[in-house]
C-alpha cells in the first residue's frame, strides 16, 4: 500500500523567496492557516504520511497557491512517483 511524502519544506522555501521574506516560520504558517505546528512540522520534515488529511492539504494548497502534486508525492513500495 502506498503513502504520501510531504514536500512542505520546498514549498516553504520557495514561498519565502517569492515574497522576499527573511524567514517563514512554521509558527506563522500555523497562525495564518489554523493548522497545528505539530502537523506542519511532520509535513516539513517530509515524513511519510499513511493518510492524507484533505482539509490540511486544501488549506496548504490555498496558502501556497499550489497544486496537490506540488504538496505531496505518492510513495509506493520503496519507490516514488507523482
Amino acid at each position: 500500500m502506498g503513502a504520501f511524502k510531504a514536500n512542505l519544506e520546498a514549498l516553504r522555501l520557495a514561498h519565502k523567496e517569492k515574497k522576499k521574506l527573511r524567514t517563514l516560520p512554521i509558527l506563522e504558517i500555523s497562525e495564518v492557516t489554523g493548522i497545528s505546528r505539530y502537523t506542519l512540522t511532520r509535513w516539513q520534515k517530509g515524513e511519510k504520511l499513511k493518510t492524507l488529511d484533505a482539509d490540511v492539504a486544501l488549506t496548504l494548497m490555498d496558502y501556497f497557491g499550489c497544486e496537490l502534486s506540488d504538496l505531496v508525492t505518492i510513495v509506493e513500495n520503496g519507490g516514488s512517483h507523482k
